[in-house]
């Protein structure tokens, strides 16, 4: 199954796609930034893919992730306060917590309406 677009990703989700290494060099490299992975191999994105993975890896990476933006997550932290905000943003527009953990039924994590609930209320209690 493909990650869904705007993804946020950390390492371990990272290595289930394309493996420890390609997921560690990664991190190191694009760790707390947006991708937008290109939709086929060239331009300047895959030129840098490319000099970071060599071109085996990145076309792995594209390949998986074929133009997707995606957020490396730096930590698990990380990933969970990138998940609350956009759950908050949603809730802003008007959705439930049940229509959006219906968005996030795969991988890498599944949410459910009071897990999302709970993850909103610790990154603001969190964040004062």
């Amino acid at each position: 199954m493909q990650p869904t677009p705007k993804q946020c990703l950390s390492a371990e989700t990272l290595s289930d796609y394309i493996g420890e290494r390609a997921a560690a060099i990664v991190v190191e490299h694009y760790g707390g930034h947006t991708i937008k992975t290109p939709i086929k191999p060239a331009g300047a994105i895959f030129a840098d893919l490319c000099a970071k993975l060599g071109e085996a890896m990145a076309l792995q990476f594209i390949d998986v992730f074929r133009g997707e933006h995606i957020y490396i997550a730096l930590n698990d932290r990380a990933l969970r306060e990138s998940m609350a905000m956009e759950v908050m943003r949603l809730r802003a527009e008007g959705l439930s917590f049940k229509q959006i953990a219906s968005r996030y039924r795969g991988p890498p994590k599944r949410y459910t309406p009071s897990g999302l609930s709970r993850l909103v209320n610790r990154i603001k209690a969190e964040q004062g």
